[in-house]
């Protein structure tokens, strides 16, 4: 052996430790190829403008990925009943794990878009609109995904499906209305249908999360997902004149066979679960947003190039088929403003305020048990850019000025066992400060455009 070895071998061979030697080679391999083409016509009648939109939006795309794993162990054994003659000895075992994650596919998407936005003498403007979509997903099925899928489940009584392919057309209208009251302000309101069908991915995939305690999880596919449907509304005001611009806007989105991901299809024995991705029933996502900025020159000539905003933004989401709130929805934030914007445009600096709430509503019946709930933050950032020839930018600022500790929800609500759990089941004990958003930091940045 090595001379350090034998000295540890000689002198104290308790300090002789198992060790694990892991090879990942990983490799996600996605060929994208399409066409988006858009014409234009406009046709003027007495107090009518109509200008038509025709657009096609076809794409093929062809996924495949690899995921090959080579894990090497050592175990120590331990024979000191002669300590001053010991005996150790090593035992190693090589093991090669295949852990591909879906199936290589290929889907095709083609869209037909047909739209009038017309105006209607001074006062009113209308956009009713048609898409025409069609969606297919062909899955290769190979003995080495089958095997792989097949692997993923030992011990559990679901007996693991994938979809063998998918196609899906649909229809989505959607209708626009407009009111000028006056020159520099506008009404609004507007329909859409939309849709979303569910991914190659999300029909296929299968993972297993390394081992949290005694407890895995293993997500597996789900080949009965169907498209999921919105019927969205919005409601706004805009208007804009040389003091500034303002804007307010009511939103409520209706979801049928939501689509949602790590639902727990089966527990087993040790607290380990079985996850897939399923279509959830119906679910509303509503709320406002609403903002504005001041030209603070237009009040007072020496301001010239100051300005004020303020944006903020509140949004309420519920599945309906659970009577749970959805842990996806950001909790209500406002951010405001002070700028300088030299008047040709040469320089210009802004201190910027971050004010989140805390998060006040969760779905605690998911997987993750009782969710952390983060509480009310608020951050300062200084940035500045200059010009100093044209096209170039020079950007440089400070992200939390005064280094204050915070949690954002969008980090910690996927935290799960990657955040230190005992088992499945107990989110909120896993967060620390592993998990709080970065203090300050720094950052300067060119942009070149030629």
């Amino acid at each position: 052996p090595a001379p350090w070895r034998a000295w540890i071998l000689a002198n104290n061979p308790d300090l002789m430790v198992e060790g694990r030697n892991r090879t990942q080679e990983i490799e996600f391999e996605t060929e994208l190829y399409g066409i988006t083409s858009f014409a234009h016509k406009t046709v003027e009648f007495d107090d009518q403008e109509h200008r038509f939109l025709f657009g096609i939006d076809a794409s093929v795309e062809k996924s495949s990925n690899r995921f090959d794993r080579t894990e090497t162990r050592g175990e120590v054994i331990r024979d000191l009943t002669d300590p001053l003659n010991p005996v150790i000895t090593s035992v190693v075992t090589t093991a090669n794990t295949d852990r591909i994650s879906f199936a290589p596919s290929e889907t095709t998407r083609v869209g037909l878009v047909f739209q009038d936005d017309m105006r209607l003498g001074t006062r009113w403007e209308f956009s009713p609109g048609l898409r025409l979509d069609y969606h297919q997903i062909d899955t290769n099925l190979t003995q080495q995904f089958l095997d792989r899928l097949q692997d993923a489940i030992g011990g559990s009584t679901t007996t693991p499906q994938a979809s063998d392919g998918y196609d899906n057309f649909t229809l989505s209208p959607r209708f626009d209305v407009g009111f000028i009251p006056t020159e520099n302000s506008r009404v609004y309101a507007g329909y859409a249908l939309g849709t979303r069908n569910p991914t190659a991915e999300e029909l296929t995939m299968v993972f297993d999360h390394p081992a949290v305690g005694a407890s895995t999880q293993t997500t597996v596919p789900n080949p009965n997902l169907k498209e999921e449907t919105s019927h969205a509304f919005k409601l706004g005001y805009k208007a804009e004149d040389d003091r500034g611009r303002m804007g307010v806007e009511l939103f409520y989105t209706r979801y049928q066979d939501f689509i949602e991901n790590n639902q727990v299809l089966e527990r087993l024995p040790g607290g380990s679960v079985i996850t897939t991705t399923m279509n959830q029933g119906e679910a509303e996502i509503y709320g406002i947003e609403a903002s504005g900025e001041w030209d603070a020159g237009s009040w007072k000539s020496a301001l010239t190039g100051v300005s004020l905003g303020l944006s903020a933004g509140y949004t309420i989401g519920e599945n309906l088929t659970k009577g749970e709130p959805f842990n996806t929805v950001e909790p209500w934030k406002a951010i405001g403003f002070i700028g300088y914007a030299d008047p040709d445009g040469k320089y210009g600096t802004r201190l910027i305020g971050t004010y989140t709430g805390a998060v006040t509503r969760t779905d605690d019946t998911t997987m993750n048990g009782e969710m952390f709930r983060p509480d009310v933050w608020f951050t300062l950032d200084l940035l500045a850019w200059w010009k100093p020839v044209a096209g170039l930018t020079l950007n440089a600022g400070v992200n939390n000025l005064f280094d204050e500790q915070y949690y954002n929800w969008s980090t910690v609500r996927r935290g799960g066992g990657h955040l230190g759990l005992a088992g499945f089941g107990g989110q909120a004990s896993s967060v620390d400060d592993r998990t709080t958003a970065p203090g300050r930091n720094f950052f300067l940045s060119a942009t070149w455009q030629f």
